[in-house]
C-alpha cells in the first residue's frame, strides 16, 4: 500500500447566472436562472502499480465508477463453442457476459475499467420563476443536474437477493423483462436466480450503472394577501393565505428504478422521495 495518502486534483469549470425583473403596471415578475459546469481530473494519486492502464484512477474524475462492461447474455452457442471467457462460475444461457479487456480469456478484477460518468454531477442548473399581481403571488423552483451516474446494487435492482435471517428482496418491475428462451432477443435483464449469484448480481458493472440526470420541480407556492382595508378593521397588519408543494414532479432517466436520482447510495437502503403539500395562513399584528 502507498506510504502516504496524497494526491492532486485539477478542477475547471464555469458558472452562469442570469436574472430578469420587470414590472408591467401592477404585474411584477422575475426569472432567476443559474447554470454551472465543473470537471475535475485526478492529476496525481499515490496508487499501487497496476498491470493495465485502464485500472488507474489517475487521469479520471473524482467519483468515477469502475466496473465490468456488460457484453450481452450467454447463449447456447457460447457454451457449445467454448469461446466464452472463464468467469470462474457455472454460467447458463441468459446469464450476463462481460468484456475480456486484457484478452487472457478470464474475467477478473483486471477487466474492470472506468464506466459511465462520475457520481458527482458535472452540470447543475436551477431556475426560480415568480410573479405578483394585486395581492396574488406565485413562485416555483426548478432544479436539475446532468453528466452523472449512479451504480446500483442489492434490493435496488437485484432479483430475489438474500439478506440476514433469510430475508428475501422483492421482485421489481424491471425483472419482468428478464431473459427467457422466448424473450432472448428483447430481454434487458439476465435470467432470474434466487439468492446469491456473483455473476449476474455484480455490484460493479455497466449492467446496473444508470444515468442519474434529473429535472425536479422542487417547490411551488401560491398565495393571496388580503387587502389592508379588510384587515386593518380587525387590527391586523396583514393576512396572507398560501398553498405550497415540494417535490411535486421529477423527470429522470432511471426507467423502472424507483429511487431519488440525487441519492448516491445505490444499494436500495433509502427512503422514497416525499411529496409534501402545505396549507397555511401568515398573520402579522
Amino acid at each position: 500500500m502507498p506510504v502516504v495518502n496524497i494526491g492532486k486534483v485539477n478542477n475547471k469549470g464555469f458558472e452562469l447566472v442570469l436574472k430578469w425583473n420587470h414590472n408591467i403596471g401592477d404585474f411584477k415578475y422575475w426569472i432567476n436562472t443559474n447554470l454551472s459546469y465543473a470537471k475535475n481530473t485526478v492529476v496525481y494519486k499515490d496508487e499501487i502499480p497496476h498491470k493495465y492502464p485502464w485500472l488507474y484512477e489517475t487521469g479520471q474524475s473524482v467519483g468515477q465508477p469502475f466496473g465490468f462492461i456488460f457484453d450481452g447474455f450467454v447463449t447456447d452457442n457460447d457454451i457449445k463453442s467454448g469461446n466464452l471467457p472463464d468467469h470462474k462460475l457455472d454460467l447458463k444461457p441468459g446469464d450476463a457476459k462481460y468484456k475480456d479487456l486484457n484478452g487472457d480469456n478470464i474475467i477478473d478484477d483486471n477487466d474492470q475499467c472506468p464506466i459511465g460518468n462520475p457520481i458527482y454531477p458535472q452540470l447543475t442548473a436551477g431556475a426560480t420563476i415568480g410573479f405578483e399581481y394585486k395581492g396574488f403571488d406565485f413562485s416555483m423552483l426548478w432544479q436539475g443536474s446532468a453528466l452523472c451516474s449512479v451504480q446500483l446494487s442489492g434490493p435496488a435492482v437485484w432479483d430475489f437477493p438474500l439478506y440476514d435471517q433469510s430475508r428475501t428482496g422483492k421482485v421489481r418491475k424491471m425483472h419482468l423483462n428478464r431473459w427467457t428462451p422466448e424473450t432472448a432477443a428483447t430481454a434487458t435483464y439476465p435470467a432470474l436466480h434466487y439468492g446469491i449469484h456473483n455473476n449476474n448480481k455484480q455490484q460493479y458493472s455497466s449492467l446496473f450503472l444508470y444515468d442519474a440526470s434529473y429535472i425536479r420541480l422542487k417547490n411551488v407556492e401560491i398565495g393571496y394577501t388580503l387587502p389592508k382595508a379588510w384587515t386593518s378593521k380587525a387590527g391586523i397588519q396583514s393576512v396572507r393565505i398560501y398553498a405550497q408543494g415540494q417535490n411535486l414532479l421529477t423527470f429522470d432517466r432511471l426507467g423502472d428504478v424507483d429511487m431519488d436520482p440525487e441519492i448516491k447510495n445505490g444499494d436500495g437502503s433509502w427512503f422514497p422521495v416525499q411529496r409534501v403539500v402545505n396549507l397555511g395562513i401568515n398573520m402579522t399584528f
